[in-house]
């Protein structure tokens, strides 16, 4: 019965931890939607410089950021969830309200720098589909003006039928 008395008087201790362990995650989360947004950017700045070097490295880029969203993402899902059970217990402390907006503020600060995470990757969409169409009407361009060159070899187009005046040449030693 003493462990039991013991993990009571330890779940008020434990849960600030865990508030400051999720306020810590949601920063960890910042920092990275913040590094996607330099991504972002520096893809758009390749997309513009037509350099597919640094636009592949962008793609690079972007994609480790996101798995890392991914898996910061999951370990503040899972400490929100273990903080829900200790509410549910009923352990609460007049430092969890400070903490709370904390938490919240951190929060909030996420969720902005989400909708410009957003608008961002709107802005490279319509710069991406942009340079594709400036691509294809490119290609359209270049293939529709090899039908209408000249050729090298034209036909005589002075008027006479059936005459040529073409010279055959036949050097034999």
């Amino acid at each position: 019965m003493g462990s039991a008395a013991a993990s009571i008087t330890d779940r008020p201790a434990r849960r600030p931890r865990k508030l400051d362990e999720l306020t810590a995650a949601l920063g960890e989360e910042i920092s990275l939607m913040r590094e996607l947004r330099d991504a972002l950017l520096g893809q758009r700045g390749a997309i513009a410089a037509n350099d597919r070097g640094m636009i592949e490295l962008s793609i690079n880029r972007i994609g480790r950021v996101l798995l890392s969203i991914e898996a910061a993402r999951k370990r503040r899902s899972s400490l929100a969830e273990l903080m829900s059970e200790l509410e549910r217990a009923g352990v609460t402390t007049a430092a969890d309200e400070l903490d709370r907006k904390r938490l919240g503020a951190t929060r909030e600060k996420l969720m902005e720098l989400g909708k410009a995470v957003a608008r961002d990757i709107a802005i490279n969409q319509h710069v991406l589909r942009k340079a594709i169409e400036a691509g294809d009407a490119f290609l359209q361009q270049l293939f529709s003006d090899a039908t209408s060159l000249t050729p090298v070899y034209k036909p005589s187009g002075n008027g006479e039928s059936g005459g040529s005046n073409a010279v055959l040449v036949n050097r034999t030693a």
